[in-house]
C-alpha cells in the first residue's frame, strides 16, 4: 500500500495530503516525514515482518507512523488508549510485542504493557533530508485488527498488503473517492473502517482531514467546516446528531447500522448517500447507493471487488435459492489472512475451494486456490440483484455500529461470578424510544416459575432479599468489567430475574429475554435497573436547581415528555443514553447556558452526580427553551482574551514582540495597527515550517 501511495507523491507532490487544526501537509512533506520516522524506527530496532503496537490520539503522526512501518516491511497493531489496561495487555500478549510506537501523551500508559515505548513527534522533522526505499512486499502483513471474540479474549485479524490494496482499488471509485476528496478521518484506529478513511484517499491523491479527539467527543459540525471535509463515513445514529444545514459534505457513507427513512430525508438532498458493508475479516465487500423512497433500509448493495454467495447456514456446501435466507459468504482478494495464532478458528471461518463442493463447478477459474469467508450474517437476494441483511446466525450483535460477541461478555461475567450456580445471559434489547443496548440478565436458577406450557412470567421479580443480593453483585461486576472491556461492550443495564428462562432443549431462551427487555418502557427499564447501579429512588431527597435543569435537558434530549419520570437517582444509560446522546446533551446544556463535558456525562451517569459537573457559562444565565430552540448553534457569549495575553501583561514584551513581527514580515506602521494578536506555533506547525524550508517549491 505504501508503494501505491508513493505514486500519489510522485504525481502531485504539492497537493495536500493531510489536514488538521494545526496545519496542512503536502504529499512531498508527508513522504519525507514517513522516511524520517522509518529511519528512526529502524535505528530503534524495528525489523521487517515485525508486528508493532501503536498508540496515538487523532493526529498526523499516527498516519505517518503507519506508513513508516510499512516502508520498513513491518505491520501496525492499533491500540486504543481509552480501552482498559487489561484489554491492551491481552492484545500485546497475543502479538508477542516488546516494543510499541506512541505519542508523547500515551507513553506513560503504554510503558505499563511493553518493555519499550518509542515516541514519535515533530522533533523527528529536524535535520537533513532523508531517503528511505520501501521494503514492503505484497504478501507482507499490513496491519492486525483486533475485534470481539467468543472465547472471552479479543481475536486479531491479519491483513496483507495485497488484500488492502485490492480492496482500496475497488471500493475507492464505488465510494466516490478521487483527487478532489477531503476525507474525514473519524473512526478509531482500532476499527477496519479507519483504513478506508486513511489510505484509500491517499491512494487516489485526495486529502485526509484529521479532527481532534475533542472534536470527535463534542461537536463535529464546526470541525467539518474548519477542515473543509467533503466526504465522511458515519453510523446513521451519529449522522442523526449532526445538522445537515450548511454542511461541506458531498458524499456521506453509512456503515454499521440500517439506515432509517428520517436519516435519508435529512441527508439525501445535501449529499450522495452510499451504504457499505464489510467486516474486520474481509474489508469493504459490498456497496450500494441509497435513494430515498427506493432503497430498503436493510439493503447492503452489491459485491465490490469480491463475489457474494448465499449458503445454507447449517451447511456451506449448499447454495440457497434466490430469495431464500442464507448465510453470506464472500470470495475475493480482499479477504484477511485469518486469525492471529488461531488456526482452528481460521479454518472454521475461512474455507478453501476444496472444502466447498459448489465452488468446483461455479465461479471464476483461478491459478490460485479460491478462498471464502463465512460472515455469519443472514441475508437474501432481492430481485434487482442487491443483497438485503436479515439477521445473524450466531451470537454476534452490533452496538452503536461496533461488533460485540455476546458470549465474550458472558464469559467475563462468569469469570467474575462468586458462585457457579449463578446464571448469566447477555442480550441486545431495544426498549421503545431508546437505541439498542446491551442488557445482562442474572438469576440464581434456570427453568420456569410456571409450567413450561404457559411460558415464563417476567412480571414476577425476585424476592427482595434475593434482588438486593443480585443487585449488589451487579454493581460490583459493572465496576470490574470497566477494567476489562471497552465501554461499548459493558451492559448498560443488569436485570435480576427469578429464573433464567429455558427452551425445551435446555438452552437459555435468548429470544424470550430479548423480547422481554425490548418490551419494557423507559420508565419500567429505569425502575428495574435502578437498584443495580446504586441509584437512589427519584422520589427521595430534595433536588437542587441544577438537578431540575438537568432533568429537563434529559427529558428533551432523550425524548421523554414527562420530566417527572426522570429522577435525581436515575442513570443516563437506562434512559437510552449513549455516547452520541451524550454529545447531544452537552450541546443542549451549552444552548441553555451551561457547560457539561461529554466525558463527565459518560463517567457520571447518575443524574445528581452528573449535575455536580454542570456549571453555568461565564457571563451568561440560562436561556428559555424558546430561546434555545431559536438559536440551536450558539452558546452563551464568552469573553475574548485581550491581545497578546500570552505575554502575561508585560508591556515591554508586547512592544518587543510587535517590533520583531514588523521586522520579520516587513510591515509598515499602518499594517501593524491592524495586527490583532500573535500566537506561538504548535510543535507540528514548527516542524512543518522546518520541513518546508528544506524542500524546494514547498
Amino acid at each position: 500500500m505504501d508503494r501505491l501511495i508513493k505514486l500519489s507523491v510522485l504525481k502531485s507532490p504539492q497537493a495536500i495530503a493531510l489536514v488538521s487544526r494545526h496545519g496542512e501537509m503536502t504529499y512531498a512533506e508527508f513522504d519525507q516525514a514517513t522516511c524520517r520516522v522509518a529511519k528512526y524506527l529502524e535505528q530503534g530496532g524495528i525489523r521487517q515482518g515485525q508486528l508493532v503496537p501503536i498508540c496515538f490520539e487523532k493526529s498526523a503522526w499516527a498516519i505517518i507512523t503507519m506508513v513508516a512501518l510499512w516502508k520498513l516491511g513491518a505491520a501496525y497493531v492499533p491500540l486504543d488508549a481509552t480501552h482498559p489496561l487489561q484489554r491492551l495487555k491481552a492484545v500485546v500478549s497475543i502479538v508477542e510485542a516488546d516494543t510499541a510506537i506512541v505519542s508523547p501523551s500515551n507513553r506513560a500508559l503504554v510503558q505499563n504493557i511493553v518493555r519499550r515505548a518509542m515516541v514519535v513527534d515533530s522533533t523527528l522533522l529536524s535535520g537533513t533530508e532523508v531517503a528511505f526505499e520501501s521494503r514492503s512486499q505484497a504478501t507482507d502483513t499490513a496491519f492486525v485488527m483486533f475485534t470481539s471474540g467468543s472465547t472471552g479474549k479479543p481475536k486479531g485479524v491479519v491483513h496483507a498488503h495485497s488484500a488492502v490494496c485490492s480492496s482500496a482499488l475497488h471500493h475507492g471509485p464505488a465510494m466516490d473517492i478521487s483527487e478532489a476528496t477531503r476525507a474525514l478521518q473519524f473512526a478509531s484506529y482500532t476499527f477496519i473502517v479507519s483504513t478506508f478513511e486513511l489510505f484509500t484517499p491517499l491512494l487516489f491523491g485526495g486529502s485526509v482531514c484529521i479532527p481532534s479527539d475533542e472534536d470527535r467527543r463534542t461537536d463535529m459540525g464546526p470541525a467539518l467546516q474548519a477542515l473543509g471535509a467533503n466526504w465522511a463515513i458515519f453510523t446513521p445514529s451519529f449522522a442523526r446528531s449532526l445538522s445537515s444545514d450548511d454542511t461541506p459534505l458531498h458524499t456521506l457513507i453509512f456503515a454499521g447500522e440500517p439506515v432509517q427513512d428520517d436519516i435519508l430525508d435529512r441527508w439525501a438532498p445535501k449529499a450522495n448517500i452510499i451504504s457499505i458493508y464489510g467486516t474486520s475479516e474481509c474489508s469493504v465487500c459490498m456497496t450500494g447507493r441509497m435513494v430515498h423512497g427506493q432503497t430498503a433500509r436493510n439493503c447492503i448493495g452489491r459485491a465490490t471487488g469480491a463475489l457474494s454467495w448465499i449458503v445454507d447456514p447449517a451447511d456451506h456446501n449448499r447454495l440457497v435459492p434466490i430469495g431464500a435466507v442464507g448465510e453470506l459468504v464472500i470470495e475475493g482478494p480482499s479477504l484477511g489472512e485469518g486469525y492471529l495464532g488461531e488456526p482452528h478458528r481460521t479454518q472454521a471461518a475461512y474455507i478453501e475451494e476444496a472444502r466447498c463442493s459448489w465452488a468446483r463447478v461455479l465461479g471464476p477459474t483461478s491459478s490460485q486456490p479460491r478462498r471464502f469467508y463465512k460472515t455469519g450474517d443472514l441475508v437474501r437476494y432481492h430481485h434487482d440483484g442487491t443483497v438485503h441483511l436479515v439477521g445473524r446466525a450466531d451470537m454476534q450483535v452490533k452496538v452503536r455500529g461496533q461488533r460485540v460477541e455476546l458470549t465474550e461478555v458472558e464469559a467475563h461475567l462468569c469469570q467474575l461470578s462468586p458462585s457457579a450456580s449463578l446464571k448469566f445471559a447477555v442480550s441486545l434489547v431495544s426498549p421503545a424510544g431508546t437505541p439498542p443496548m446491551l442488557a445482562a440478565f442474572v438469576a440464581r436458577k434456570s427453568g420456569f416459575d410456571s409450567s413450561p406450557e404457559s411460558g415464563y412470567d417476567f412480571s414476577h421479580e425476585p424476592e427482595p432479599a434475593v434482588k438486593a443480593e443480585l443487585s449488589e453483585l451487579a454493581m460490583q461486576m459493572k465496576t470490574q468489567l470497566a477494567t476489562m472491556l471497552p465501554s461499548y461492550m459493558i451492559p448498560a443495564v443488569f436485570l435480576p430475574l427469578t429464573y433464567m428462562p429455558l427452551m425445551a432443549s435446555g438452552k437459555t431462551d435468548r429470544r424470550k429475554l430479548a423480547a422481554f427487555g425490548s418490551g419494557l418502557s423507559q420508565v419500567q427499564l429505569a425502575h428495574r435497573a435502578r437498584a443495580t447501579t446504586g441509584s437512589r429512588d427519584p422520589s427521595t431527597g430534595t433536588p437542587t436547581t441544577t438537578d431540575m435543569e438537568l432533568q429537563r435537558l434529559w427529558a428533551k434530549v432523550l425524548g421523554r415528555g414527562l420530566v417527572a419520570d426522570v429522577g435525581a437517582g436515575d442513570n443516563f444509560f437506562h434512559w437510552g443514553g449513549d455516547s452520541i446522546q451524550a454529545m447531544n446533551l452537552s450541546r443542549a446544556a451549552r444552548r441553555h447556558g451551561f457547560v457539561l463535558a461529554v466525558h463527565h456525562i459518560l463517567a457520571k451517569p447518575i443524574l445528581s452526580d452528573m449535575a455536580k459537573h454542570m456549571t453555568p457559562m461565564a457571563g451568561s444565565g440560562s436561556e428559555t427553551d424558546a430561546d434555545a430552540d431559536a438559536d440551536t448553534d450558539t452558546g452563551a457569549e464568552t469573553k475574548s482574551p485581550r491581545p497578546f495575553a500570552l505575554l502575561r501583561g508585560n508591556v515591554g514584551e508586547e512592544t518587543q514582540a510587535r517590533t520583531a513581527i514588523a521586522a520579520a514580515l516587513n510591515l509598515d506602521s499602518d499594517a501593524m495597527e491592524k495586527l490583532d494578536d500573535a500566537y506561538p506555533c504548535t510543535p507540528l506547525q514548527e516542524g512543518l515550517m522546518a520541513l518546508s524550508a528544506k524542500l524546494p517549491g514547498s
